[in-house]
């Protein structure tokens, strides 16, 4: 009986919580800010609030390669303590994977790509650059502009018949331009 009074109490203390976070969070989205005069507003500065940034460089609609850099390529950061490759050295890899296993193939649809390559019978190497400018404005402060310089390899290799892939992906960054003062 005693437990049963203190379940019914518990429910009922919890409903009570559940009806005043409700009101109070209704009062909250219906309180309208205050008005402002529309000359005041006329003069404000447009300036983006939050995070914003654009990117120049890289053709992702057109180039495969392009569009794993723009998805990928950015979220890359090494922990020497966990080595493992990055979510675009697995999906390169794939790309090439998803080429017909000849290596006169592979040569040409990464030249088509953009990729520089050389190689003999057995072993592919192909290299591709880029070169992004990004442009980030955080919260109303100046922007900001960087330069990440990318440099992808390619590597496939004739062993015992079958072709083994690997790829690997650096990225270095260098801040150009600020307006702070």
């Amino acid at each position: 009986m005693v437990q049963t009074m203190t379940r019914a109490s518990s429910r009922a203390c919890r409903i009570v919580a559940l009806v005043f976070g409700l009101a109070s969070g209704w009062s909250t989205a219906c309180a309208q800010p205050l008005a402002q005069p529309r000359s005041q507003l006329r003069e404000q500065p447009l300036a983006p609030q939050g995070l914003w940034f654009s990117r120049r460089g890289l053709d992702a609609k057109n180039n495969k390669i392009d569009e794993l850099i723009s998805k990928f390529g950015f979220i890359c950061w090494r922990n020497p303590l966990h080595p493992r490759p990055c979510r675009i050295e697995t999906e390169l890899v794939s790309l090439l994977r998803s080429f017909f296993p000849n290596q006169t193939v592979i040569l040409r649809e990464l030249r088509a790509l953009g990729a520089t390559c050389r190689g003999d019978d057995r072993r592919l190497a192909c290299v591709v650059e880029r070169t992004v400018e990004e442009t980030i404005w955080a919260g109303g402060h100046p922007p900001r502009l960087f330069e990440h310089r990318i440099l992808i390899g390619f590597l496939v290799e004739e062993t015992n018949g079958a072709l083994g892939y690997s790829a690997t992906f650096d990225k270095t960054e260098a801040q150009k331009f600020s307006d702070q003062p």
